[in-house]
Formats: C-alpha cells, sequence, structure tokens
C-alpha cells in the first residue's frame, strides 16, 4: 500500500526522533556530575568505607569522651607505645573495665548493647585513633616522633601518623598517615620524604572535583626545622613504614 512503510523505515524515522532526546539526557547528566551538590552526595558515599564506618562509630558511640585525641597519657598510653592488641580492646567492649585515677568512669560493657558489626567496627575505631602500632626504640626514631609531635604533625596526620584525619576534594579523602593504604595513596616513595617536609606539598587533588581546594595542603617546614631534624623526621616515618609492612 502507498502510505504505509516498511516496518525498517518506521523503526529509522523513531530512532531520528529520539535521538535529540537522548542528547538532552546526556547534556543533563553532564550537567548535573558538574554541580557541587552532585559532588558532595559522591563524597559522601565514598567516605563511607569501612575505615570512615569505623570513624564514625567510634564517634557516634562516645568514645571520644573518654578517649579524646588530644589525650597525652593514660586513656590511650600516647607515649609513643602501643595502647594493647586488638584482642585487648575486643576484651574491653565484651567484659568493660573498672574506674581508674585520671577517668571520668569505669568503660561499660558495650557487648550486649552492640551487634557484633558494631564491635568490629569501634575496634577499628580504635586502632584508628590510637596508632596500633609498634614503635621502633631506636633513639633516632623516638626524636623523630618527638619532633613531629612538637610540629603538631600528628594534629593533621592522625595520633603517631595513623591517619584518619578529612581532607575533601583529594585522592582518598583523607590526610595521608605516616603509613598504611592512605600513604600509599598520595605518595608515591619514601625516597623523597625529606624534601616534602623541607618545601611542603600541595595534597593530591581528586581529578573529578578540579574545583575543591581542599582544607589542608603540606606546608613547608624548612624555616623551622634544621636539615639534621628532617633527617630524623623523615627516618621516623620510615621506620613506621617498616613496621606497618
Amino acid at each position: 500500500m502507498a502510505g504505509k512503510r516498511s516496518p525498517r523505515t518506521a523503526a529509522k524515522a523513531q530512532k531520528q526522533s529520539s535521538s535529540p532526546l537522548r542528547w538532552l539526557v546526556l547534556i543533563a547528566v553532564v550537567l548535573l556530575a558538574c554541580t557541587p551538590a552532585f559532588h558532595r552526595f559522591v563524597w559522601s558515599w565514598g567516605e563511607r568505607s569501612e575505615r570512615g564506618t569505623a570513624v564514625e562509630a567510634f564517634r557516634s558511640h562516645g568514645c571520644l569522651t573518654c578517649h579524646p585525641r588530644s589525650d597525652t597519657g593514660l586513656r590511650w598510653r600516647s607515649d609513643g607505645d602501643s595502647p594493647g592488641s586488638s584482642a585487648n580492646i575486643r576484651d574491653a567492649l565484651k567484659r568493660g573495665r573498672p574506674a581508674v585515677p585520671g577517668m571520668p568512669g569505669p568503660m561499660p560493657v558495650f557487648a550486649g548493647r552492640v551487634g557484633k558489626g558494631t564491635q568490629d567496627r569501634l575496634v577499628f575505631g580504635s586502632e584508628i585513633y590510637a596508632g596500633l602500632i609498634t614503635i621502633s626504640d631506636e633513639p633516632e626514631v623516638r626524636i623523630g616522633l618527638t619532633i613531629a609531635d612538637e610540629m603538631g604533625c600528628f594534629d593533621c596526620h592522625g595520633p603517631m601518623g595513623a591517619g584518619g584525619v578529612a581532607n575533601s576534594g583529594t585522592v582518598g579523602g583523607q590526610v595521608p598517615g605516616f603509613y598504611g593504604a592512605s600513604f600509599a595513596r598520595q605518595s608515591e616513595s619514601l625516597d623523597g620524604i625529606e624534601g616534602i617536609v623541607r618545601d611542603g606539598r600541595t595534597a593530591r587533588r581528586a581529578w573529578w572535583t578540579p574545583w575543591k581546594r581542599p582544607a589542608h595542603d603540606m606546608p613547608a617546614y624548612g624555616d623551622r626545622l634544621d636539615s639534621v631534624e628532617i633527617q630524623l623526621l623523615a627516618h621516623a616515618i620510615r621506620s613506621l613504614n617498616d613496621q606497618d609492612n
């Protein structure tokens, strides 16, 4: 019949008519991906990693009330020694601990209040905040960590360099620790540590957020530390990496 189109012709016409709609949808998706709101959504989703949820659990259950990051002694034995093992922390969650001098009260029992998954996150969060890693007894390492403490390095790099401090807009979303996965994401190797400490460094920005400036860049310490102090600090960082591997 003269007025009837073949199935092939009809399909072709339908495809042509839908092409502008596809382009409009594609343009809308691209524009949405460029908005700060979309970035915040994607970033917040990424930050809910295993590490992020552990830190969130540690905070939301009130652990920082008795175990603040600024503690300098009893609570975490943060004189540079490991505060204990994961097994010890898990036992404390299960059984609680009696009140001791210097603490606001006894350690409560969490086993009956939260599930095993939350207990696992609390243990991991404790490790992050405590910086559970064996510190070398080598005098140079101890001196290097003392320098790091005096310069305020742990304020950004986490307790004893354990990491965990948020820095949105960067690769990994946090200030790198002195060791572990966050260090590996931000630092290509240990060879240039002295230069980074001396000259500072711009945080490695995430390529998908070119407009977002990180909250923290590595400042230069060349005007505050001499070459020997910088070498000692770099040596301590290398030692922590060796212990972690």
